[in-house]
């Protein structure tokens, strides 16, 4: 098995076949174990087959309920076939046995904002990241997202300064901070134009005015450092 996993984790697409017939044939002789079912799911997942690597990583995680990897990869494959909501339960799962999976928290955050339009459970996965690591900035910026999708745009524009100072070299961060800047400012000017015609309006919250125009992307990941969500599989450990 251990020739198989080193082959799969290689990436070396000419030996692709050979760590196929290996992990199954160690199926063959019984040896129904995770980690065979997980690397012919990894196996799968890298050829786009999502049927087997669904059904591949299924095996795996009843013969193993905690098997981190597995979770995480089956919800991530999930999310990429455009079935988050699918995800959840597998997150869910991830996140019972193993509560400080960052990659797990994203995960479950994007969907929450983006397929559940849950802003309350997406803060609380950034919020749980954030007391882990205080400086990871794809949690904080996606905090920032949330407080964008609420219309809290001074806190919004608060949150990504902090972030841009972390990450300063992200321009993705800047990108945003000028959309959230940019709505404040048309917000401004609309409440000069308001109050020059002597027009009675509610007082705007203390978190900042009404969110629009561009949308904010949660999903949207630093350039440089970290590659897309969808591209960042888990092995075990």
């Amino acid at each position: 098995m251990n020739s198989a996993i080193l082959i799969q984790e290689s990436g070396n697409a000419k030996l692709r076949n050979v760590a196929y017939q290996r992990l199954k044939f160690l199926l063959q002789k019984g040896k129904r174990n995770e980690r065979v079912y997980f690397n012919l799911g990894m196996l799968s997942m890298d050829d786009k087959n999502v049927e087997e690597a669904e059904d591949w990583f299924k095996k795996a995680i009843q013969v193993k309920q905690d098997f981190r990897s597995a979770l995480f990869n089956l919800a991530l494959l999930l999310s990429d076939s455009e079935r988050p909501l699918e995800a959840v339960p597998y997150l869910k799962q991830l996140l019972q046995y193993h509560p400080d999976h960052v990659k797990g928290l994203i995960l479950l955050g994007d969907v929450y904002i983006n397929h559940v339009k849950d802003l309350n459970k997406a803060q609380e996965c950034y919020e749980k990241i954030l007391l882990l690591d205080p400086a990871n900035v794809q949690a904080l910026h996606n905090l920032c997202v949330v407080h964008v999708e609420r219309g809290e745009l001074f806190m919004a524009e608060k949150c990504l300064l902090k972030a841009q100072s972390l990450a300063p070299q992200e321009g993705y961060i800047e990108k945003h901070l000028k959309i959230v800047r940019n709505r404040i400012y048309k917000y401004q000017q609309h409440m000069k134009k308001v109050q020059a015609q002597g027009t009675t309006v509610d007082a705007p919250s203390h978190s900042g005015p009404p969110s629009g125009g561009e949308r904010l992307a949660s999903s949207e990941k630093p350039s440089s450092k970290q590659p897309p969500l969808q591209h960042r599989k888990e092995i075990p450990r």
